[in-house]
């Protein structure tokens, strides 16, 4: 049995405002019940103080759609991914403002905030006895709660560990074959250009599971009291950043494997195994490592256990929220399908939608990313756990293959069922595992999306959530008037498939000209912004009389990748002759993305941007494809950074191959001050880089988000970096 943590020695309180931005849906909270603030009354009369969540208010749903609509150049033809940014963008600068409003409503009682999220209405604080009766009469504040700690879904229990040791002595299932993702995977989709965040007690990266795979890391972990420390690698209670997502250090009692063997069986690819590939083999991961190394048995012991537990995990309620806004963060960059949260506290009858986990939960669903929570294992019929119990989370129980397992908690409520029956998934070391528990079911729920969202990358997350629910076979619940669908990703996925591909509207590019003889040729580079690969065809037209010459085809256009294309190799691939003259190409793809015309006359050394469309030219000022890794005697790039804010900031820009799209990680620059801007060589930060390869020529850099400003791309001789290479032409989805 898993437990909340409210010993009045760790009480803490936390407001929050639940009301959250997204690119289509919005929720705005209510005046939350009394019960969070009676609660952290009784705390603070128990210690004097008692750490709190508060939730504020921000601005209304309608005000907050129109302002991410006006932050789009072009609304009707936006991006999933602009959209997402925008609506971010939007939320942001709401919650800036709700909490100093918050502030100015405090009074001469105003916050110390120990914790601040920048894209979640909520903040962290410690309260006296006045501050907290401010705060009960602040209209600016929309709830109250308690900061409970809660463990991981399958830890601490004697019943599941004697599961496990039954487990260990048996043959495994292959729970990815159950529930047909291997159907899946035959048809050529594994999850590619998705991501699953893992929210756990952080996960090997060195495990051959997890190879190539981790694009994102943070650790959210509390320390409070002497007994209960943080688990982040830098000793501080918060980390991002390479690294900062491991595993917990092991003592030989911390549960240090959990989040590995979580996050295997949702994304994992070790083709070495026969139990090496999780739901979603091609999707990435993003590990959060959101737990708290507790050394009291009166905090660890689940209630009614006789056998003590001295030292355990538990996760506060302010590292969740963390870990997520984190995750709404990256999904500025990164295509995430889903969040997976396998852990719980006391099972409660009904919805608990008073939970602070709400507003974040919902928010996530609005960017189009699930949360899938495990329901608990409890053995209760018409409970599940907490934070399961949240209405919009993806609530999920536990089969052995078709039947419910003996420990799992299930009500009206639980939203699917799945393996969580001695299941084999990843150890720390670099070995495998057998565990049971809803903490198992969990990841294949997640792993689920990711994977049908591969198929469809368009699908919302009421639409998945429905072809999972309507194709899913029924699990029979003993002693209970209703079922509950259970996992067939094979069926789910036909019933999405059947949606035509969209392809968009013909780019037409003018003035193209193969090589000639002490002249200038065409290339034609190809960015795909999005998260999934792609192609485009290109229909070739004499310049002269548009006479149709024939139609050509590129090979796959990975996520973030840059192919160039020299008009000689596209008219050799139709057949055609190369020769001098001029001609018009029309370019159409199967996603949004952009096109670059550029001449280069290798004899006088000179590179022009020359891009002209039908479709409108924009400039890019965040992304920056097509970055020189390695100067030549005639051209290398130069990457200007403005600062537009109105304070000193540092740009982060995330790294990528313009071959594959492969990340080679973040590079930050120095101090940029306020209306000033800063000059880089972009063959010195390849440099610096690791994983940079000679062979690789062409680059892209993403800056990421929170810096006031843009980013320029230049390029041209050494000292003479004239030409703009940040001009586009617009490849648009009709």
């Amino acid at each position: 049995m898993t437990q909340s943590v409210f010993h009045a020695s760790i009480f803490r309180t936390l407001i929050c405002g639940a009301a959250v931005l997204a690119s289509v849906t919005f929720a705005i909270p209510v005046r939350a019940q009394d019960t969070g603030a009676d609660q952290a009354a009784a705390a603070v009369a128990a210690n004097g103080t008692a750490r709190i969540i508060v939730q504020f208010r921000v601005d209304d749903p309608e005000t907050q759609t129109r302002a991410a609509e006006r932050a789009l150049a072009s609304p009707r033809t936006a991006t999933a991914e602009a959209r997402r940014r925008a609506a971010i963008a939007v939320q942001r600068v709401a919650v800036t403002a709700g909490r100093d409003r918050l502030q100015a409503g405090q009074g001469a009682r105003r916050l110390s905030l120990q914790r601040t999220f920048d894209a979640l209405p909520y903040a962290v604080a410690e309260v006296d006895a006045a501050t907290l009766e401010a705060l009960r009469a602040n209209e600016e504040v929309s709830g109250i709660f308690l900061d409970r700690a809660v463990a991981a879904a399958d830890e601490n229990s004697e019943m599941l560990k004697a599961i496990a040791a039954a487990a260990d002595a048996a043959t495994p299932q292959v729970a990815t074959a159950t529930i047909n993702a291997d159907d899946v995977w035959a048809t050529g989709y594994t999850g590619q250009g998705q991501t699953v965040a893992v929210l756990d007690t952080g996960v090997d990266a060195s495990h051959p599971m997890f190879a190539n795979k981790i694009v994102a890391e943070a650790c959210y972990s509390s320390t409070y009291s002497s007994t209960h420390s943080t688990m982040c690698p830098s000793g501080a209670d918060s980390q991002t950043g390479s690294g900062a997502g491991t595993y917990c250090p092991n003592n030989g009692t911390d549960p240090c494997s959990h989040g590995s063997h979580v996050a295997g069986i949702a994304v994992g690819n070790d083709p070495s195994s026969i139990y090496g590939k999780g739901v979603a083999p091609g999707a990435n991961l993003i590990s959060v490592q959101i737990f708290t190394r507790i050394a009291d048995e009166d905090d660890c012991t689940p209630e009614g256990q006789t056998a003590k537990v001295q030292v355990c995990l538990l996760s506060y309620t302010s590292d969740q929220l963390a870990g997520l806004n984190f995750v709404i963060n990256r999904a500025q960059t990164y295509n995430i399908a889903a969040v997976n949260l396998s852990l719980g506290g006391d099972p409660v009858t009904g919805a608990c939608d008073n939970n602070p986990l709400k507003g974040a939960i919902d928010t996530l669903r609005g960017l189009g990313i699930a949360t899938a929570i495990a329901a608990g294992n409890d053995k209760k019929v018409g409970q599940m756990s907490t934070p399961a119990c949240i209405s919009t989370a993806v609530s999920v129980g536990a089969v052995g293959t078709t039947s419910p397992a003996s420990f799992t908690n299930v009500s009206e409520l639980t939203d699917l069922m799945a393996p969580g029956v001695n299941v084999r998934s990843a150890a720390v070391g670099g070995g495998y595992v057998n565990a049971s528990g809803t903490s198992m079911s969990t990841p294949h729920v997640a792993g689920a999306f990711a994977l049908l969202k591969s198929v469809k990358p368009t699908a919302t997350v009421a639409a998945l959530e429905s072809a999972l629910k309507t194709t899913g076979p029924a699990t029979t619940i003993s002693g209970a008037s209703y079922t509950v669908p259970r996992l067939d990703l094979a069926a789910a996925a036909s019933s999405l498939s059947t949606a035509t591909a969209v392809t968009t509207a013909a780019t037409t590019i003018a003035n193209v000209r193969p090589v000639v003889t002490n002249g200038a040729a065409s290339y034609i580079r190809i960015y795909n912004p999005t998260t999934s690969p792609g192609t485009v065809t290109i229909t070739v037209r004499n310049g002269a009389t548009g006479a149709n010459i024939g139609t050509w085809q590129s090979a796959s256009i990975p996520a973030r990748a840059v192919p160039q294309y020299d008009l000689a190799t596209i008219l050799s691939g139709i057949g055609a002759t190369s020769a001098a003259g001029h001609f018009a190409l029309g370019i159409s793809s199967n996603f949004t993305g952009y096109v670059q015309h550029l001449s280069w006359n290798q004899a006088t050394g000179t590179l022009g941007n020359v891009s002209g469309c039908d479709q409108g030219v924009v400039t890019l000022l965040t992304d920056v494809p097509g970055l020189y890794g390695t100067p030549t005697a005639s051209v290398q790039s130069t990457l200007v950074i403005a600062n537009t804010g109105t304070s000193s900031a540092s740009a982060i820009f995330d790294v990528y191959r313009a071959s594959d799209g492969g990340s080679l990680g973040a590079w930050q620059t120095a101090s940029i001050p306020p209306g000033g801007e800063a000059r880089y060589a972009f063959a010195n930060i390849i440099s610096a880089l690791a994983g940079a390869s000679s062979s690789e020529t062409l680059y892209v850099a993403r800056l990421r988000s929170g810096f006031d400003g843009f980013a320029q791309h230049l390029a041209g001789p050494s000292g003479a970096e004239n030409a703009n290479l940040s001009a586009f032409c617009n490849l648009k989805a009709e």
